[in-house]
């Protein structure tokens, strides 16, 4: 318990303790530990999942891919799991924070590697919540138009 009242609220904060910051000892402290908080705090099954799903949507309208890859990659495999769940939360969000979570859920080098993740997801999301899943393709759409990498 003590440890979810800690756990960042936003993911200002998140990467103030995780991030990567090698010119400055103070932030990022944390940052060898980030795999085993996270895997703790999204398997926590004493807080209810409501309030998890809450702080975690808290984190990733906030987020971005260069600094939270690992946030990414634990909030995909859960949305996918528990989508009416989050979709519930991220209903009472702006368009603008809904659009920043799809943005960064897709991004990366290579969004085009989730192609089969977004088709599962927006199939889904659109029974949900169709404005959900358009921001979802708005922003998945956009991903795909930006050039990530120089193809490595």
């Amino acid at each position: 318990m003590l440890f979810f009242q800690y756990f960042p609220c936003s993911f200002t904060t998140f990467d103030s303790i995780y991030g990567y910051y090698p010119h400055d000892k103070h932030k990022g402290e944390l940052r060898p530990f980030v795999d085993k908080h996270l895997e703790l705090f999204f398997s926590l099954n004493m807080i209810p999942y409501e309030i998890k799903v809450k702080r975690i949507v808290d984190i990733a309208k906030e987020a971005n891919w260069d600094d939270g890859m690992e946030f990414q990659y634990y909030l995909q495999q859960h949305i996918v799991i528990n989508s009416s769940k989050y979709f519930k939360e991220i209903q009472k969000l702006t368009d603008e924070e809904i659009f920043n979570i799809w943005y960064y859920f897709f991004d990366g080098p290579h969004p085009e590697n989730y192609n089969d993740l977004f088709k599962e997801l927006y199939a889904k999301g659109y029974t949900l919540n169709k404005n959900i899943a358009e921001l979802m393709q708005k922003a998945y759409f956009k991903l795909l138009s930006e050039k990530k990498c120089d193809g490595h």
